[in-house]
């Protein structure tokens, strides 16, 4: 399992990836309960090194990247919805490619996860 150090989960490579949702969810719960209290901008990852891919998930053939802007507020919403099939949606310039949850097809704000294409 990847780690979480001072409340921030700690970059991962993009050669060992997490493996299913199940383990996507594990982290994503972990990081949420240590970082509770927090406000709903607390990023997963450290903010100084800017907005980069942080945690990678491989299921069968098809990856996929968390970035690490993605904040608390973000990761609440995507984690009240894990039930929900996962659908592909536009990003903010077009490209299908930005992971929602939502059942009505929307992005979550605050929750940057993209399937590499």
């Amino acid at each position: 399992m990847n780690e979480i150090i001072d409340g921030e989960i700690q970059r991962m490579s993009r050669k060992t990836p997490l493996k299913s949702k199940i383990e996507l969810i594990r982290l994503l719960m972990e990081w949420k309960k240590i970082n509770n209290n927090e406000s709903d901008s607390k990023t997963i990852g450290n903010s100084e090194i800017g907005v980069t891919p942080l945690v990678w998930l491989k299921i069968d053939e098809e990856l996929f990247h968390i970035n690490s802007d993605s904040n608390l507020g973000g990761v609440r919403e995507f984690l009240s919805n894990y039930q929900n099939e996962w659908f592909i949606i536009p990003n903010k310039r077009g490209k299908v490619n930005k992971v929602t949850n939502d059942k009505n097809k929307i992005g979550i704000s605050g929750f940057y996860m993209y399937k590499i294409i």
